[in-house]
């Protein structure tokens, strides 16, 4: 006996893809006015002393972008500035630094396409390698506690991403400075 087929199945949809956000990673060198771009997992770029550089990681899904985060951080060799006599202080072993938590969160209509960018102060916008802070710090033969600013070393941005459907994404960007 063959059973009795319906006339009409009814619509076809195409299947619900469950995947995140696309996200990829943005450098400009202000320096040498260079952009470059990464895919979302294999970014590794080398970065000079001495130059600034715009970090933007970007996030798009046809179903709204809802949610994402970016932050970094790192082990760094960091000195002291030079005071008025010229004299600068290198920490003893390396010292841990880090880019502030950033968030952004959609409460009306997602956006299909986001970025987000890292924000060092005193310019919004930019991250100066040179002038990351490594904190306040009193090593045997210095006047005190001083700041120390990374010189070398090595930074992991992280940044997730959320879709409208509650489906994310991760992505990640190292640097380090020039050998």
């Amino acid at each position: 006996m063959v059973p009795h087929l319906p006339d009409h199945i009814g619509d076809l949809h195409p299947p619900l893809l469950v995947a995140g956000p696309k996200m990829s990673w943005g450098i400009f060198d202000f320096n040498t006015h260079e952009p470059t771009d990464f895919d979302a997992n294999s970014g590794h770029f080398q970065s000079l002393a001495g130059h600034r550089y715009l970090v933007v990681v970007r996030a798009q899904d046809d179903r709204g972008v809802q949610k994402m985060t970016l932050e970094g951080s790192g082990n760094f060799q960091c000195a002291t500035n030079p005071d008025e006599h010229g004299v600068e202080f290198q920490a003893p072993h390396p010292l841990p630094a880090s880019i502030l938590h950033h968030e952004f969160n959609n409460s009306g209509v997602a956006p299909t396409l986001q970025e987000l960018v890292v924000i060092m102060n005193p310019d919004i916008g930019a991250f100066e390698y040179d002038k990351l802070s490594c904190g306040f710090h009193h090593f045997g033969g210095t006047p005190g506690e001083l700041e120390y600013f990374a010189f070398d070393g090595l930074m992991t941005f992280s940044a997730t991403s959320e879709n409208t459907l509650g489906f994310t994404s991760s992505a990640s960007l190292t640097t380090s400075p020039q050998p």
